[in-house]
């Protein structure tokens, strides 16, 4: 008799075993599940965030959004200007403009391609157009989320280059820029002169320190008050100095539009 009875019990407590690894099973799958279709907040969170700061309407902008997670509204952007200007001319490059920040937005990419055209002006030399050229690369160098690149067709350019034999006054070079309501560049002309005040030719260095100004001007900067720099009304610079990259990263680190309260 016992050998029979053994095997009678066996049966049901092992179809119970099995009975609770089956119910066991489906809990934690049905949990696993639960865990996994949660939403995740700090994902949509910084998707938001991103949107906030996009230059246009319903659009993420990659380097600028990325680079200014934290400057999403006016007081915030006062706050870097009154902290983080310092060693630049960003806060007289803002008060100039009516306080509001004005500079190239995203462009998915592409550069800003720069005319370089030699129209017929009298004294005009090929190695002007050189100067232009060093001076892209010299602010090409700065790290900037915009690329200038020259070509001498200006059909579809975003910048026209030319040169004049004079301009009114002292004035050796101007930029003329336009921009929308958000305060983003659009388009921009540049005129370089052939001949200084005092009637002569200017040299392949006066064309640089002409051509820095003028592109700083083109890529959203104004005057400074140090001689040293080249945005500098009276420059001589042939070369950037620290205080133009300066301000020109930190101009770029912030979102166009007003800062007025």
């Amino acid at each position: 008799m016992p050998e029979y009875r053994a095997p009678r019990l066996l049966v049901p407590v092992l179809a119970a075993v099995i009975v609770l690894v089956l119910l066991a099973d489906v809990l934690w799958r049905h949990r696993t599940h639960a865990v996994t279709d949660r939403p995740q907040a700090s994902a949509s969170g910084s998707r938001d965030t991103a949107e906030q700061v996009a230059p246009g309407p319903g659009k993420v902008s990659g380097a600028i959004a990325r680079s200014q997670p934290a400057t999403t509204d006016r007081a915030a952007v006062r706050e870097r200007l009154r902290f983080d200007a310092a060693g630049s001319y960003l806060a007289q490059t803002v008060e100039a403009g009516d306080s509001v920040i004005r500079h190239w937005g995203a462009r998915g990419g592409r550069p800003i391609r720069v005319a370089v055209v030699p129209w017929a002006a009298t004294g005009y030399r090929d190695e002007f157009a050189g100067a232009v050229q060093w001076a892209v690369v010299r602010w090409n160098g700065v790290g900037l989320p915009v690329h200038l690149e020259t070509t001498r067709d200006p059909s579809g350019a975003d910048v026209v280059v030319t040169w004049v034999d004079t301009l009114s006054g002292e004035t050796a070079g101007q930029a003329r820029i336009v921009w929308n309501g958000s305060g983003e560049i659009v388009r921009a002309t540049v005129q370089l002169v052939t001949h200084m005040r005092d009637g002569k030719a200017p040299t392949s260095g006066q064309m640089v320190t002409m051509a820095l100004h003028e592109l700083g001007h083109v890529l959203g900067l104004g005057h400074s008050s140090d001689p040293a720099d080249a945005l500098h009304p009276t420059s001589t610079a042939i070369e950037l100095s620290a205080r133009d990259r300066r301000t020109a990263r930190l101009l770029y680190d912030l979102p166009t539009g007003s800062v007025k309260q």
